[in-house]
């Protein structure tokens, strides 16, 4: 094993060599969590380790179980010390790095606290403390400088087993933590295993990312999404990492999965398939799928006895044999292995998502939109971008430059804002700058606003009534294109299902003063207006279009929304991948490093039916899997849920 640095965003060999860590979380088939008090089985669970190193792992994240570790707050047991050195070791002579997890209280459903802590604040009470650092310190210092760890993870979703804290005592455990584990291990990376849970679901815990940032190495989602609309469920994996990839930091896809009894295995696989390549194709540095093995030995054991779903989220069953998933792993890691971040430079999106400063920040007094409904809303309108056949990021507007740059082929040209209600000034005049720059910004209602001087920003007079919102008079509302914008012709009619609580689904009468009508609704009051602003431009619409999809069973399906998105891209000139654009197929590009007319495409087809994909005739277009070059290019099918990643070469 070659020791591993979290360097330019990936994990690399000593030798500067990119890693793209692909694994799974484990434990023995036979024991659960249970390992370090079972009889022990060294060869069953190389057997184990066998299996899942044969799909082509690279990482398996294993598990200090706390109660085990430590009898008592001042010792941990030597025998818990020497089953982890053996379970290191197994991983390493099977070509795996080790992942370990150290306060390990939380696991499948039940928590699980050491007997002399149980009811005491981990965050604030002294000899708790003690115990964590002592702990963190005995672990990290015996693989200092080890080269079969891949990296530290300090707790497994500990929000769940500590419960929340107020920000400041939560930052203060987690550096004082982190100072324990670096103060005698250094060259390891550290991550917090809370399950980045403010940027994948809008918790507040008391851990907030934007804080954190400082204190850790990489961020690490866990997700596990109910949705009740298969776009946005499909899209979870690559939204993750969406999200958190404005801090700054790279990008762990620690946790995801879902269980045999609550997923039919080939629909389980679909999953699988398009959570793992778009989560690639958005930028992270590895995954970690929840579980390697099942667990049907162990159905009579808590947790398993009271979340017997939990028995069954493995990749392999008990009798060694692949679910499907497995094979669409199998499939993923052979790619990842080949595809080095040093001869690929990805492309970043064109067109951004902006966060307003009330989704991480924690401000006194806020009634708007809660984190957990932004997060929503953000989710949705992700997902709209993928209808509409373009890929987005995320960018907090507190962070907004001024406008595209010409000389930069990353900069934003489109950036879409949701549903804006609350902002801060700052939001309010990094948006302005970035119109003035030469950008092009969406702006969609979301109820009274905070906006300052909102008329100003969108060049037309609000008509707002105190305290009372104007109610749209149909269930459905019809936007008439006045005049051609982007992919839309003047007539063009889009019907768009209104649902959401009444106050929500509100509309903002307005008076064009500085703006020109670009739709109207069905009673010809504006609807779509764009104002022009410095060098850009400003588009606004009068209705949460957004908003109206978080609601109903399939409403992606059933609403034509996603076309004022195409034509926003289209009008922002924001489109750039060689795959001409096609509804809910994502794409990602990469550049050689080494031949600057050779692209790398992803294509993710996220929809329950066939697409078609359309590359210019021109194009050399081969397999990147397989190397063989693909005929009729030009009117390329993917089948439902398939992925397919191409090279692409214009000629010289």
């Amino acid at each position: 094993m070659q020791h591993l640095r979290l360097e330019r965003g990936c994990f690399r060999t000593a030798s500067g060599d990119p890693v793209y860590l692909i694994g799974a979380n484990f434990w023995p088939k036979s024991t659960g969590p249970f390992m370090y008090r079972a009889a022990w089985n060294p060869a069953a669970i190389g057997r184990d380790l066998d299996e899942l190193a044969a799909l082509g792992a690279n990482a398996a994240r294993i598990f200090c179980f706390w109660p085990d570790f430590m009898p008592a707050p001042d010792s941990v047991s030597v025998a818990a010390l020497d089953r982890l050195e053996q379970t290191v070791e197994l991983c390493a002579k099977r070509g795996m790095w080790s992942i370990p997890t150290l306060f390990v209280g939380h696991m499948s459903g039940e928590n699980w606290p050491p007997p002399w802590a149980d009811g005491g604040d981990y965050y604030a009470d002294e000899p708790l403390l003690l115990a964590q650092e002592l702990l963190a310190r005995t672990v990290c210092a015996k693989y200092k400088e080890d080269p079969r760890i891949a990296a530290w993870l300090v707790t497994n979703e500990w929000p769940i087993f500590a419960g929340s804290t107020p920000e400041d005592r939560g930052i203060a455990w987690a550096r004082r933590v982190c100072a324990a584990m670096r103060q005698v291990d250094a060259s390891h990376a550290i991550s917090l295993g809370d399950g980045a849970w403010d940027l994948a679901w809008g918790n507040e815990t008391g851990l907030p990312a934007r804080r954190l940032k400082d204190v850790i190495d990489f961020f690490g989602p866990h997700f596990y999404p109910k949705e009740s609309d298969p776009a946005r469920q499909s899209l979870v994996a690559s939204f993750c990492m969406r999200m958190s990839a404005p801090l700054g930091k790279p990008v762990l896809m620690e946790e995801f999965g879902c269980s045999s009894d609550q997923a039919y295995d080939p629909n389980a696989a679909d999953y699988y398939r398009t959570s793992l390549w778009s989560a690639f194709g958005a930028g992270n540095c590895g995954a970690l799928a929840w579980n390697s093995h099942d667990f049907d030995e162990l159905a009579r054991q808590r947790p398993y006895s009271h979340h017997p779903y939990e028995l069954h989220f493995g990749l392999i069953r008990v009798d060694g044999s692949r679910k499907p998933q497995a094979e669409e792993f199998a499939r993923f890691a052979r790619y990842a292995a080949r595809h080095s971040a040093d001869d690929w430079r990805p492309q970043e999106p064109s067109v951004a998502i902006g966060r307003t400063s009330y989704f991480l920040e924690a401000f006194p007094f806020d009634w708007g939109w809660t984190k957990p409904e932004l997060r929503d809303l953000y989710l949705q309108t992700y997902a709209l971008c993928a209808q509409a056949g373009f890929e987005a990021r995320f960018v907090d507007l507190e962070k907004l430059e001024q406008g595209p740059r010409p000389w930069d082929e990353d900069s934003i040209k489109l950036l879409i804002v949701p549903c804006l209600q609350q902002v801060t000034t700052g939001d309010a005049e990094r948006l302005e700058s970035f119109v003035r720059g030469g950008g092009t910004a969406y702006v969609s209602y979301g109820g009274e606003p905070w906006y300052p001087d909102l008329g100003r920003l969108i060049g037309a007079r609000p008509l707002i009534r105190c305290g009372l919102v104007e109610a749209p008079m149909r269930a459905t509302l019809a936007l008439k294109f006045v005049e051609p914008f982007g992919s839309a012709h003047t007539g063009d009619v889009l019907p768009i299902p209104i649902r959401g609580e009444l106050r929500r689904t509100a509309y903002l009468p307005c008076e064009p003063e500085a703006s020109a009508v670009i739709a109207v609704d069905d009673s010809g009051r504006p609807a779509l207006l764009r104002r022009r602003m410095g060098a850009g431009s400003v588009v606004f619409c009068a209705y949460p279009l957004e908003y109206y999809l978080m609601h109903g069973t399939n409403p992606n399906a059933g609403s034509d929304t996603w076309r004022v998105y195409e034509a926003l891209s289209h009008a922002a000139g924001a489109f750039e991948s060689p795959a001409a654009p096609s509804s809910g197929l994502q794409s990602f590009t990469w550049t050689s490093r080494h031949r600057a007319q050779r692209r790398r495409v992803l294509l993710v087809n996220h929809n329950e039916k066939a697409v078609s994909v359309r590359f210019h005739p021109a194009l050399e277009v081969a397999d990147a899997e397989s190397g063989a070059g693909v005929k009729h290019a030009s009117a390329l099918e993917l089948g439902p849920k398939e992925v397919r990643v191409l090279e692409v070469t214009a000629p010289a």
